[in-house]
């Protein structure tokens, strides 16, 4: 977030970063995470503004359901964390084209 306006920084300024980065002996790698999808979408989630607008997901017979925020992050985000930062209890294979160490 920009610190003067609160607001996310515009992808304009990636390239940017990244070469400030990649110019920096003592970043061995770096991953990105976006803004909140509701930012990039403008709804107000906080809890003044009441309105009826949200993110959310539900299981197959839309018995429970749950607001979320959804971020972006780059595949390499666990890669680039510290050490040990992801606990897994377990997991459920995927047939998708990625993998999460």
């Amino acid at each position: 977030r920009n610190v003067d306006t609160g607001l996310p920084y515009s992808i304009d300024i990636a390239a940017e970063l990244e070469q400030v980065l990649a110019g920096n002996s003592f970043v061995e790698s770096y991953s990105w995470i976006s803004a909140p999808l509701s930012e990039v979408l403008g709804i107000d989630t906080s809890p003044a503004a009441q309105t009826t607008a949200s993110l959310q997901v539900s299981n197959v017979g839309k018995v429970y359901t749950a607001t979320v925020e959804v971020y972006a992050a780059s595949p390499n985000l666990y890669n680039t964390t510290i050490s040990k930062f992801e606990n897994v209890q377990s997991r459920i294979p995927n047939s998708l084209s990625f993998t999460i160490p």
